[in-house]
């Protein structure tokens, strides 16, 4: 019977002629990629869709990246240097991100989408970015299995409980709401930090800032959550109609906004001393560009508009 080793080998040779497009699933799949498509969906007018499909793609990353510090699951071409396909990862591999992240996103943008042709196309794309993973050499059978169980739930559980926890946090109080989603937002990196710090399990990625992406993630899921929370209330301009017009004002500024702003991320310098402090100003970092992307630039753009409107109704009346 073929070992892992042999079977990542074998899937090497054979699929060496389709090495270009699985290099592109790989590539898309990670998750800047998926929140690029989140941010241009709600952008464009479809708040619910882009809302779930953030949350619950950030919820992931937290579970994983977490999962990463406690298991100390290393990469096929860490044991087996023959195996490496011109792919660097540089933190564990338990479970695979990349396939669980497209169970997630695909996945939930499947039972939102009654398109069989979508249905078909996502779970081609499910499929594509796991066997991308296990040719390039940095995930072994076992981990891209799990991600997928893994992403497999956190679907079902957010397709069968996300209404009722929404409909239950409305009831609430601000405050109450804002804690609520505080204190969920932290949980991953906490029970991380936890098991990691206190019960000394893993050895913390082998990186010298082990929890600098759980901040970040962490303020992004905080961020977009609240950001959620207040558009909610303004309707007049979060909850536009899908136009053209509206992606040629809105979604195609924005993203450009973005795309200027996420290079320049703070990052810690090798050999700064591991602090709160530096965690807490990633943590900022990630919640200003989730409040920026779910608030401030649809608040923008409505204040723009409404001038805009304006304008033309005073040279009318003129």
């Amino acid at each position: 019977m073929m070992d892992s080793a042999q079977l990542i080998a074998s899937s090497q040779a054979m699929l060496a002629p389709l090495d270009f497009w699985l290099r592109i699933a790989s590539t898309a799949g990670y998750l800047s990629g998926y929140l690029l498509i989140c941010a241009a969906l709600y952008w464009s007018g479809f708040i619910s869709l882009a809302t779930r499909l953030t949350c619950t793609i950030l919820a992931s990353t937290l579970l994983f990246g977490g999962c990463r510090q406690i298991f100390d699951s290393p990469r096929p071409y860490y044991d087996h240097p023959e195996l490496f396909n011109g792919w660097k990862e540089h933190r564990w591999g338990m479970p695979s991100g990349h396939s669980q992240n497209a169970v997630v996103f695909w996945g939930g943008a499947l039972i939102s989408t009654p398109t069989r042709l979508f249905k078909l196309l996502a779970v081609a794309l499910i499929a594509l970015i796991a066997i991308s993973r296990l040719y390039l050499g940095v995930h072994y059978p076992s981990q891209i299995m799990m991600g997928l169980i893994n992403g497999a739930c956190i679907v079902l559980i957010t397709w069968r409980y996300g209404a009722r926890f929404i409909n239950w946090l409305q009831n609430k109080r601000f405050h109450q709401q804002l804690l609520t989603l505080l204190l969920l937002t932290s949980i991953p990196w906490l029970a991380t930090t936890i098991a990691h710090e206190v019960l000394g399990f893993g050895s913390g990625n082998g990186s010298p800032y082990p929890y600098q992406k759980l901040s970040f993630f962490s303020g992004l899921l905080f961020g977009t959550s609240l950001a959620v929370l207040i558009a909610s209330t303004q309707t007049s301009f979060t909850m536009l109609a899908p136009s053209w017009k509206l992606i040629s004002t809105r979604t195609i500024p924005g993203l450009l906004t973005v795309l200027l702003v996420w290079p320049f991320r703070f990052e810690p310098q090798t050999g700064t001393e591991q602090t709160f402090v530096i965690y807490t100003l990633i943590w900022l970092q990630g919640f200003g560009i989730s409040l920026w992307a779910a608030l401030i630039w649809p608040l923008c753009h409505f204040q723009l508009l409404g001038q805009q409107h304006s304008r033309r109704d005073q040279e009318f009346v003129e």
